[in-house]
């Protein structure tokens, strides 16, 4: 509930602020209200950097509904996005503060947007589904539209369009990218989308979708036209959101994302005949980890769900759904599922194949040195283990 409240607590003083705008209230108290949200919310965040749980690098506080079409509502805080959430619920009362004085007209208008930019930007860190990303990243512009349009300088009509039209276009490309992943992967979420398998020629279109997108609103050079008129004709408030946290998001999410999707050639080519043990083992550590995290998450969904899952003798599996459960939500599941179940094999399928390569040059290594122990051994034990946890 923690993340809930994160989200829904601007949204209710904008709500407050609504509803007693018609009542007498003095621009004093519109400013105090939303300044109290601001700073309940930092107090919220606190919370959540106290309890987060740092020698562990899975997602926390996550919740998670399927009853959304097309995409699922699921949220959660890992170690990167929990500081740019201290950082927007720092940054918000302050640039409330930063204009208490300069701005005398629309207060309501001023303090809504700032509010609801709060909001937008915070679900943005803390969406795991990725096209529920990509609504909350452009939802953030007719906000920002909006606080340059009205409270800006006097070119602030032209900047308003030059930061919507530049950033929105750019956009286009991150949306292809998704589309892309989405069509492929047959699910949006976040963490099992970046763990895939996509050939070359997938990822580099993925790759520069994605890096051509956040190059725009970042904005590198050639492509930073849009941020000069932005910042000098937005009003303080908005020019330190736009600088702290709006040019941080992008850069946090590119080192998520695209760092994540960035061409690589181990799992898009044959394993090498010639590669030496010690190289095997570094691939097989580096394999392992996320076996465990995909077998962590497909038996985290099955008990969670009260999916039965039966595996027969020769390896096939078949999906029990109980029947009080919606056929929109099974079926969710059961895709989820499916793509889970299929990232595991694979990942099995690429360790087996390192393990026998590694037999092989070992068995050669033996008869040189009769001393030689197998570094092979505990991997192996651990792959079993894992696999026995998986499905049974």
């Amino acid at each position: 509930m923690l993340l809930l409240s994160l989200l829904l607590t601007p949204i209710l003083g904008v709500l407050a602020i609504y509803s007693l705008k018609d009542s007498g209230l003095s621009l004093g108290n519109i400013k105090s209200i939303a300044l109290i949200t601001s700073s309940l919310n930092f107090l919220i965040s606190l919370v959540i950097f106290i309890s987060f749980d740092f020698s562990t690098n899975q997602f926390q506080f996550v919740q998670e509904c399927y009853e959304i079409s097309y995409f699922d509502f699921y949220l959660g805080v890992d170690g990167l996005s929990l500081y740019f959430i201290l950082l927007t619920t720092l940054i918000i009362p302050i640039s409330l503060v930063s204009n208490w004085k300069s701005i005398t007209k629309n207060v309501e208008s001023y303090v809504i947007m700032i509010l609801l930019l709060e909001s937008l930007l915070l679900s943005v860190f803390l969406a795991l589904d990725i096209l529920l990303f990509y609504i909350f990243f452009e939802s953030i512009l007719p906000p920002l539209f909006i606080l340059i349009g009205l409270f800006g300088s006097d070119n602030r009509v032209k900047a308003s369009f030059y930061l919507f039209l530049y950033t929105l276009l750019g956009s286009l490309f991150l949306l292809l990218s998704i589309l892309a992943m989405s069509s492929i992967m047959s699910t949006t979420d976040f963490d099992t989308l970046f763990k895939g398998i996509f050939i070359y020629l997938t990822q580099l279109f993925l790759f520069y979708g994605i890096f051509i997108a956040f190059a725009v609103k970042t904005p590198t050079i050639f492509l930073n036209t849009w941020l000069l008129k932005a910042h000098v004709e937005s009003p303080l408030g908005g020019s330190m959101i736009l600088a702290s946290n709006y040019l941080l998001m992008l850069v946090s999410k590119n080192l998520c994302g695209n760092y994540r999707v960035k061409p690589h050639k181990f799992i898009t080519e044959p394993l090498k005949s010639d590669l030496g043990i010690s190289e095997i083992i570094t691939q097989i550590d580096t394999l392992l980890p996320q076996l465990t995290n995909f077998i962590y998450q497909f038996n985290t969904t099955v008990s969670q769900s009260g999916i039965s899952v039966i595996t027969d003798t020769i390896g096939n599996m078949s999906i029990d759904v109980p029947k009080h459960m919606s056929e929109e939500l099974a079926n969710k599941l059961t895709n989820r599922i499916g793509i889970i179940d299929r990232l595991i094999t694979t990942r099995s399928q690429d360790i087996s194949d390192l393990v026998q390569k590694g037999y092989i040059l070992e068995e050669k290594i033996k008869l040189a040195d009769s001393q030689y122990v197998s570094q092979l051994t505990d991997r192996m034990q651990e792959y079993k283990r894992l696999i026995s946890s998986y499905k049974h």
